[in-house]
């Protein structure tokens, strides 16, 4: 092969690599355009849901004054005698309750439907629908108006021990329940709207130099007896609920 043949097909291989090269260059812009245009297109989507979406507020109570519940004679929850102790095992099924109050307002322009879910008392108003069998609560909340509920925490003696000894390894999952505030606006192409709210409680402690003795927490401590905590509001977005249809967020390029 001559010098000037080598020379000839090392310029045409280097010329198809430069136009290869360019061709994906092109592909790629193009990629990334479609890319950012669709990312154009939901975030317009969503805020045109957002427009119309509901405003609630959600807040939970102090807990300051929060004491241990349990059932008495009448078969009631009512406060339970702080200087009284228990026995392991002679009292482990003797249930202790706690909880914590939670507040919902409709600040938006609409009515809205508010569905709770979890272990929950609604304290008012009194015309609150519960689900058979979910235990879910339904409440028609108009602009302005507002709902209030307790979440509790009921376990026996022996298991609220058992939390208690948990946490001392780092585990607070025993002492732990989760409720949900969920609301969602009445349209097919909306928004469905979910705030978790968490709640713990730790109502004994064993009794020091006795091993079977257990006791009320003083609730100046630390640990309280109740700590709740409203999770930050999660908002899914809809083409379609009745077809689960989510709008997808495409990832953007880097």
């Amino acid at each position: 092969m001559t010098g000037l043949s080598a020379g000839l097909i090392a310029w045409q291989a280097k010329e198809t690599r430069r136009t290869a090269e360019a061709g994906n260059a092109g592909v790629e812009v193009g990629r990334r355009s479609l890319e950012v245009s669709q990312g154009v297109a939901v975030d317009s989507t969503k805020a045109r849901l957002d427009a119309r979406a509901p405003r609630l507020w959600v807040r939970a109570a102090s807990t300051r004054n929060e004491v241990v519940m349990g059932h008495g004679g009448s078969g009631l929850p009512q406060p339970w005698p702080t200087e009284r102790s228990f026995r392991r095992t002679d009292d482990d099924f003797q249930q202790l309750i706690l909880g914590a109050q939670v507040d919902v307002k409709n600040e938006g322009d609409r009515s809205q439907r508010v569905w709770i879910d979890g272990d929950t008392e609604l304290l008012r108003p009194e015309g609150g629908n519960i689900t058979p069998g979910s235990g879910r609560i339904t409440v028609f909340l108009n602009p302005g108006e507002s709902c209030e509920f307790r979440l509790t925490i009921s376990k026996p003696l022996h298991e609220w021990a058992a939390a208690w000894d948990a946490r001392k390894g780092g585990n607070t999952d025993a002492a732990k329940t989760v409720g949900h505030v969920i609301c969602s606006d009445p349209y097919d192409e909306g928004v469905i709207d979910r705030w978790a709210i968490e709640l713990w409680a730790y109502p004994v402690e064993n009794i020091p130099g006795d091993l079977a003795g257990w006791r009320i927490r003083n609730g100046g401590t630390n640990p309280p007896l109740v700590d709740v905590a409203v999770l930050q509001q999660t908002r899914v977005y809809y083409l379609s609920k009745h077809e689960d249809r989510r709008l997808e967020t495409p990832a953007l390029p880097a």
